[in-house]
């Protein structure tokens, strides 16, 4: 991957975002998983993505979308995957070259580079183990994060990364819902 300080997703990115909307575009429930710390600087994007996510999304009166937020992810979220429904987990990642990634979970088994230390991949597991079914539909993505110290606050150049990704995926539900809207969904 390019390595890039601005805000402008690479072509990687870009492709693979199209490829989540095509999926997103096939289910009718989605789930977001976001986690980190507030009190560890950029360790921060997803509970900064949940405050601005949930503001809007709650408006929407609907029961498509979970939003689930923790300061890390838990076993008990594995209890909110399921193989009928899309799931993308947000978080930031400790020494990514580009400004985000997003790839799709295909194997179960594979490290994921997020700053805590139970990952997607894991809970997959776990959610197969509980349910004997294995979500096949799930995304990951990573916001470069460059500070994480306790007691700082967010980077600039993080809160500029996570205030335009939440832009482009408030713009990707609205339009989501707009489709299911139109079948019935």
């Amino acid at each position: 991957m390019t390595s890039t300080t601005l805000w402008a997703p690479d072509s990687t990115f870009n492709t693979r975002f199209n490829s989540f909307i095509d999926e997103l575009n096939g289910y009718q429930q989605l789930t977001i998983f976001l986690c980190g710390n507030p009190e560890r600087a950029d360790d921060g994007v997803g509970y900064h993505l949940y405050n601005s996510l949930t503001t809007i999304i709650n408006t929407l009166n609907n029961n498509n979308i979970d939003i689930i937020y923790d300061l890390q992810w838990q076993l008990e979220d594995a209890l909110s995957l399921a193989p009928d429904r899309l799931a993308i987990f947000i978080d930031s990642a400790v020494n990514q070259e580009s400004v985000m990634q997003l790839t799709k979970i295909t194997d179960a088994d594979e490290f994921t580079p997020f700053s805590h230390s139970l990952n997607p991949a894991q809970l997959i597991n776990v959610c197969e183990q509980i349910s004997q079914q294995r979500p096949t539909h799930v995304w990951q993505l990573t916001v470069a994060g460059y500070e994480f110290e306790l007691g700082k606050q967010i980077t600039k150049q993080c809160l500029q990364t996570t205030e335009r990704l939440t832009e482009l995926l408030l713009d990707t539900i609205l339009n989501w819902q707009r489709k299911l809207e139109q079948v019935g969904g």
